[in-house]
């Protein structure tokens, strides 16, 4: 039996440059939150219906909630890349021979995931303080087109891992 935790997976620069660009966006941020408080009303929105609206209010701290509440996710995520035997893949076969490749993609699929949603967050968190200096409605196509893509990429990653599975004849197990 081989030891699935000790494969050497290739060196990808997107993962580097993906994960270096979540660093930033994190602490982009919480600075660009922390420069703008001082200027924000008593209340502002926290909430907005489908259409962008507002439709509850609270104290200018929330606008670190939703960072703070969404930093142990991103880095749980980073945790779970850096280690994907740990991964379910409940439909391929690993093998000594396919875990460099599969374990790749599998890296790349959360480091993928992980930036759009902390681009997401980010752009929400500006949205919201735009929103509260009176700039126009939230959520708007960039909102929607951010969303979309993060449903995009889990298919495009579905069908690259059965791909990678029919190029290997891999089973079940």
């Amino acid at each position: 039996m081989w030891d699935q935790s000790k494969v050497d997976i290739p060196k990808d620069h997107r993962v580097t440059i993906l994960n270096g660009l979540i660093l930033v966006m994190i602490i982009g941020s919480f600075i660009y939150s922390i420069v703008s408080y001082s200027s924000l009303p008593d209340r502002i929105p926290i909430h907005f219906n489908a259409r962008g609206e507002a439709d509850n209010w609270g104290h200018p701290g929330f606008i670190f909630i939703i960072q703070i509440i969404s930093l142990p996710g991103c880095l749980i995520v980073y945790a779970l890349s850096r280690m994907p035997s740990l991964h379910n893949y409940s439909t391929i076969k690993v093998t000594k021979e396919n875990a460099p490749k599969l374990y790749a993609l599998s890296r790349l699929f959360l480091t993928v995931i992980n930036f759009q949603v902390v681009l997401l967050i980010t752009y929400s968190s500006w949205e919201m303080i735009q929103v509260s200096k009176g700039s126009g409605n939230f959520g708007g196509w960039i909102f929607k087109f951010l969303i979309g893509s993060i449903l995009v990429t889990v298919c495009v990653f579905y069908v690259k891992i059965h791909k990678f599975k029919k190029q290997n004849n891999l089973t079940d197990e």
